[in-house]
């Protein structure tokens, strides 16, 4: 009995994977069936079939998904390299290398262009210290610091909005020669300048006063030193001299005097305060401040003027109608092709 029960238990071990396989196919639906009654599935759950060109002592090991591996988040301090990064010294020759970080030609000739620069050298050399400068951020790790990018990514967006708004006005901020003209013809009285005289004075009560003042100057005695004597005006402080003056500032009986005398000449003249007596020093005639002296002021102002006007009517139609504005662009602007002179 011994031996029987031990030639079954060895029958058993040889044959273990058939008995299995045929224990799998027997009783697999049944198991299937009250998988379905518990987990309330609709149908019987799928079960995955031995192709029939496997043998059965050889088993099918399933395919198990690797777990996602959630990408790495970008790193804080990645926001400002598109500043920061070396080009790429193969696509273009650098410029200006300065810390580790180039600048090409082609950014020279821009800075050029934005700064409106003559030398090239002083362009090359802010270049150089903005390169230095960005490489210190790069290097000291300044960019890790959330108030400090926080603040940068501000400052960047500010700039960004100037930017795009110059450019979207850039052709209704221009300002034509005859318009500089026109200003400048307008403004011609405020560019004048009036005749002036320089004098020294002295004033007297009588025409007495002034005849014997009058005698001591001819026989040579000092113009200054009578008016600190004899004068009643204020100007005998500094010896009767005035201000240079134009036309309107005294008495016309003085005033016509004064232009009216050569440098050098002594004269004198009655009027309701008593007798000037008046030595003419220099005098200088109208002039008025050349076109080429004033015309950068002029324009300078009148593309300020239109700059903001345009601003304001980009800002209201972008308003009204953003999408318009951007498909739009490059057409009429933001004026709609209007007229933007100065009145």
């Amino acid at each position: 009995m011994t031996l029987i029960r031990w030639q079954c238990v060895t029958y058993a071990m040889k044959n273990i994977r058939v008995i299995a396989v045929f224990a799998w196919g027997a009783f697999a639906p049944l198991l299937l069936t009250s998988c379905s009654l518990f987990c309330g599935c609709p149908e019987p759950c799928p079960v995955a079939e031995v192709p029939a060109d496997v043998p059965p002592e050889e088993s099918v090991t399933p395919a198990v998904p690797k777990p996602r591996v959630p990408e790495k988040s970008p790193s804080r301090s990645a926001w400002p390299r598109l500043f920061l990064e070396s080009k790429d010294a193969g696509a273009a020759p650098p410029a200006v290398v300065a810390g580790g970080l180039v600048a090409t030609e082609e950014e020279v000739a821009l800075a050029l262009r934005a700064s409106g620069a003559e030398s090239r050298a002083d362009v090359v050399n802010n270049l150089r210290q903005e390169l230095l400068i960005l490489d210190y951020l790069r290097e000291s790790g300044l960019d890790d610091d959330p108030e400090f990018e926080a603040r940068a990514r501000h400052l960047l967006r500010s700039q960004l909005v100037q930017l795009v708004i110059a450019e979207a006005i850039e052709d209704e901020a221009l300002v034509s020669e005859d318009e500089v003209r026109a200003v400048y013809n307008e403004r011609r009285a405020q560019y004048t300048q009036p005749a002036r005289v320089s004098i020294r004075l002295i004033l007297v009560s009588t025409e007495a006063e002034a005849a014997a003042v009058m005698e001591r100057l001819q026989e040579g005695e000092d113009f200054g030193a009578l008016a600190s004597e004899f004068s009643q005006h204020s100007s005998r402080r500094v010896g009767g001299v005035l201000e240079p003056f134009s036309r309107g500032t005294y008495s016309t009986e003085l005033e016509d005097l004064a232009f009216s005398l050569r440098s050098g000449e002594v004269g004198s003249v009655p009027t309701t305060r008593g007798v000037f007596i008046v030595e003419k020093q220099a005098d200088s005639r109208e002039s008025i401040t050349p076109y080429e002296t004033v015309a950068p002021g002029i324009r300078a102002e009148l593309e300020q003027r239109k700059r903001a006007e345009a601003e304001r009517r980009f800002l209201e139609a972008l308003a009204a109608d953003p999408e318009g504005m951007a498909s739009g662009r490059g057409g009429q602007g933001a004026g709609g092709g209007q007229d933007s002179g100065v009145e």
